[in-house]
């Protein structure tokens, strides 16, 4: 997604006074998966920030 198609969504989401907005359909599908697995979507995204560099995650 461009810059200006992530703009031009955030602005449509204040004019119309969205409270949440969920951009791309890995957005969605990770809204999806924490609805119905939240422990699986929670060592996922652990693993993935451990795995950074020089992240405060990592054993």
């Amino acid at each position: 997604m461009s810059a200006e198609e992530c703009a031009q969504k955030i602005l449509h989401a204040i004019e119309y006074k969205k409270r949440t907005l969920i951009m791309g359909t890995q957005g969605k599908l990770t809204v999806w998966l924490n609805k119905f697995f939240p422990s699986f979507v929670d060592r996922q995204a652990y693993k993935l920030f451990a795995n950074e560099p020089d992240s405060p995650l990592k054993k």
